[in-house]
């Protein structure tokens, strides 16, 4: 069965809770943030998951993102770079230009 609701029918309340787990925040900061118990936070979360028929919360933002609830989020974080360890590995230390990274056998 699939649910349509549409974007008009989530609660304001559902539309914060939807946008703050977009952004990777925990139950207990989102909870926080809204005024809210964690409880309260989390059965909205579960109704939301419900109402979308997702069975993790990565699937419900993209399902979410699908059906026109929520833009897709921008990053909210500066990119993560790899530890100086991972780069070596990868052969990506210091001189080392895109060619050593794609010529290699």
């Amino acid at each position: 069965m699939t649910c349509a609701t549409p974007v008009g029918s989530l609660s304001g309340r559902e539309r914060q809770v939807l946008e703050l787990l977009a952004d990777g925040q925990l139950d207990e900061s989102i909870a926080r943030k809204l005024n809210i118990s964690v409880r309260t936070c989390r059965r909205i979360i579960a109704s939301l998951m419900d109402r979308l028929e997702a069975r993790s919360r990565f699937q419900a933002g993209v399902i979410a993102v699908a059906r026109g609830w929520m833009e897709v989020p921008s990053p909210s974080g500066p990119a993560v770079r790899p530890s100086a360890r991972t780069r070596m590995r990868r052969g990506l230390t210091t001189g080392a230009g895109i060619g050593s990274i794609v010529n290699r056998s």
